[in-house]
């Protein structure tokens, strides 16, 4: 339904209508009684003063006279009450109309009022909750530790967050409304801003894209960037919302785990990895050089008189003045006492120079604390292409013509010999050897009497030890110290016991002669002897009187 105001109500209204007041005026009716009664008398009455009439007549006249114009009246009545009522009909019709129709226009406002009612609380609670969502993202964007900074095509800075400030050392009032290259990107990765922008408007995104960054106190800085590119913003223009973290602790982190993958954690001297890195890479290059293992003499006792913590730190000063002398990248070390020198020079003179300048290394007194030492220390040398052609083999070499050296006593120096080689293929075949002939049982023991000349009479035996390699005896002083250097010395000194006691056990109860043995000093100290003399005893009883221990000389 149409709703019409009240002035477009009233222009559509009759104009006899809108003067219904005076239509109902009852002057007007009281007006035309008294004029049509005057009338009637004044005509009436001269009427009948015309007509000269007796008094009877006249009185039937006068009362004719008041019949009619009581009709009269009434018929004049009437018709003009009759005409007013049409009007006020007429007028009732319209107002009964208008009524309808402002009854209408009501509910219409009504009902657009209930609907206005509606739509405002629902506006007002999609405003409440436009609120909080804003509240919550400006809480979000304000607070979270992800670094936020938004910046339009040219590099100006529209808005940063708190952790932005708090990261880079700027406040908003320093960084906004100005470019944040200048002041935060490397020289030359500004080059690369343009293609960076470039590539967001056309992609609309850059994921894990990282720079080096520059603090406001110029520290250096890890930041890993995603970046969002967006039409329209608040700033009538196309913007770049950038989401930052912070990588330095973990670039740190990762730069000390890569530090102690490649490096001695003592020292800080490079470790075994890059020491056969670097020698796989002179071999790949076929670069003639030297290496030159120096192994300190004894550090084990500086350990033990002092402690491990004093030990580590005369590590720590030999490779101090080691690094003083030769050029970092070519010495190396890894958890222990042994030092490594790479050398491009393998000329005899130029290896005599290098030995002398590690000895020289090693000649000043070493001071910590109270303690001062005076270390030697010995020294293993092999050269490529001399000595091996692969990694595997001159390492190889290395550690043999160290072997040699230590085996020569402290302060001594051994280049690598073929001779070497042979030696120690030799040394191993005895080893296997040795322990071929103890698990085979494959020792003798020849029983040497020991006579007493004064009392002329037989006072005892002296074990003596004997074998054969391959059909040819073995020298038994040979084999004691091969035995004791290969820690088989324990096994070999119970073996003597075991068949010593079984011999004992065969003679005569009552012969109480003396069976002397001799033993290593380092199978009386290492614990296992009396263990083993008991089990010896329970196996094979004999007189433990009738037995003496002699320590090899």
């Amino acid at each position: 339904m149409k709703i019409k105001t009240k002035q477009q109500a009233k222009a559509d209204m009759p104009v006899t209508d809108l003067q219904w007041s005076r239509l109902e005026n009852p002057w007007r009716i009281v007006g035309v009684y008294l004029a049509a009664g005057i009338l009637w008398i004044l005509f009436s009455d001269h009427l009948i003063n015309l007509l000269d009439v007796d008094h009877a007549v006249y009185m039937r006249f006068q009362s004719v006279k008041g019949g009619i114009f009581v009709a009269l009246t009434a018929f004049l009545l009437y018709l003009q009450v009759k005409k007013d009522y049409r009007r006020i009909s007429g007028l009732s019709r319209t107002v009964l109309a208008a009524n309808r129709e402002l009854t209408a226009y009501a509910d219409d406002i009504r009902s657009k009022d209930q609907e206005l009612r509606q739509k405002n609380a629902s506006l007002r609670e999609t405003l409440d909750a436009l609120t909080v969502q804003n509240h919550f993202i400006q809480q979000v964007y304000r607070d979270s530790n992800t670094i936020i900074m938004i910046w339009n095509e040219t590099g100006v800075v529209r808005d940063i967050n708190d952790a932005f400030q708090q990261r880079f050392g700027y406040t908003t009032e320093e960084i906004v409304n100005t470019k944040w290259a200048d002041r935060l990107l490397a020289e030359d990765e500004r080059e690369n801003l343009t293609g960076r922008v470039r590539h967001l408007r056309e992609h609309g995104s850059i994921i894990h894209l990282e720079n080096l960054m520059r603090h406001k106190d110029g520290t250096t800085l890890h930041i890993l960037w995603n970046e969002t590119f967006m039409e329209q913003s608040l700033w009538g223009e196309p913007v770049i919302v950038s989401f930052g973290i912070d990588l330095t602790g973990e670039k740190e982190k990762e730069q000390q785990i890569r530090i102690l993958a490649y490096r001695d954690r003592l020292t800080g001297l490079q470790n075994r990895r890059v020491f056969e890195d670097q020698i796989q890479l002179l071999l790949d290059a076929a670069t003639p050089f030297a290496v030159y293992a120096l192994d300190i003499d004894n550090f084990k006792t500086v350990n033990d008189l002092f402690g491990h913590q004093t030990g580590d730190l005369f590590l720590k000063e030999i490779a101090r003045r080691l690094t003083a002398r030769f050029p970092f990248p070519a010495l190396f070390t890894w958890g222990g006492d042994a030092f490594f020198l790479l050398d491009p020079h393998t000329g005899k003179t130029d290896m005599d120079q290098a030995v002398a300048a590690i000895f020289q290394v090693l000649e000043s007194p070493f001071e910590i604390g109270d303690v001062a030492h005076k270390p030697s220390g010995c020294i293993g040398i092999a050269a490529y292409p001399r000595d091996g052609s692969t990694l595997v083999d001159l390492l190889q070499s290395l550690d043999i013509a160290l072997n040699k050296a230590k085996s020569r006593g402290k302060g001594s120096v051994s280049r690598f010999e073929q001779t070497l080689l042979q030696e120690v293929f030799s040394r191993n075949q005895l080893e296997r050897s040795i322990e071929e002939a103890l698990e085979k049982d494959g020792f003798l023991l020849h029983y040497q009497p020991i006579y007493d000349m004064q009392a002329k009479r037989l006072h005892g035996f002296e074990a003596l030890l004997r074998w054969s390699l391959q059909g040819i005896p073995f020298q038994t002083g040979e084999l004691i110290s091969f035995a004791e250097e290969t820690q088989h010395i324990i096994d070999l000194d119970f073996c003597v016991i075991r068949h010593s006691f079984g011999f004992l056990k065969r003679l005569p109860a009552r012969s109480l002669l003396q069976l002397s043995l001799n033993l290593s000093a380092k199978t009386i100290v290492s614990g296992r002897l009396v263990p083993f003399l008991k089990t010896c005893l329970a196996e094979q009883p004999i007189q433990p009187g009738t037995v003496q221990f002699e320590i090899t000389e």
